[in-house]
């Protein structure tokens, strides 16, 4: 673990729907008693959804499914909080000189605040480009064919 984290002894934590040892499912209450036995390592105990991305744990372990599914929700924030801020980016750098706009454009690497028909575009554009690729994604992976 040393070579992928850069940590000797990672601290390794279980996702779980809470940090008691009997919550969880069967599975989950048995890989808790599992960790907690495991020789050398440094297993923290269980670790709630919103401690990932905290510091709380090195290393999250947790079975395939509920993984991917709080990998899609992640994402699906990620993307959200994305869209959110360039929407407020759209609403606020103007070219009249607003502080926000001055800001934010200094920040992004802007000479000056672009007109918000430039920036509109843009994240439409953007928005547009990323539903697209998302539905070519999910049509790659069906299996089914519809009638």
């Amino acid at each position: 673990m040393e070579v992928v984290i850069g940590l000797e002894r990672p601290r390794v934590a279980l996702l779980s729907n809470g940090v008691e040892a009997t919550k969880g499912t069967e599975d989950v209450q048995a890989a808790h008693a599992a960790l907690a036995d495991a020789a050398g390592l440094r297993f923290t105990g269980n670790v709630e959804g919103f401690a990932v991305g905290t510091g709380e744990a090195d290393v999250i372990v947790t079975d395939g499914f509920t993984g991917n599914v709080f990998l899609k929700v992640m994402e699906g924030t990620a993307d959200a909080l994305l869209r959110a801020v360039r929407a407020g980016i759209a609403r606020r750098a103007t070219t009249d000189g607003t502080a926000g706009g001055v800001v934010l454009s200094a920040s992004l690497g802007w000479a000056s605040a672009p007109p918000l028909a430039s920036v509109a575009e843009a994240t439409t554009a953007a928005d547009e480009r990323a539903v697209q690729d998302k539905r070519r994604r999910r049509a790659g992976r069906r299996t089914d064919t519809p009638s």
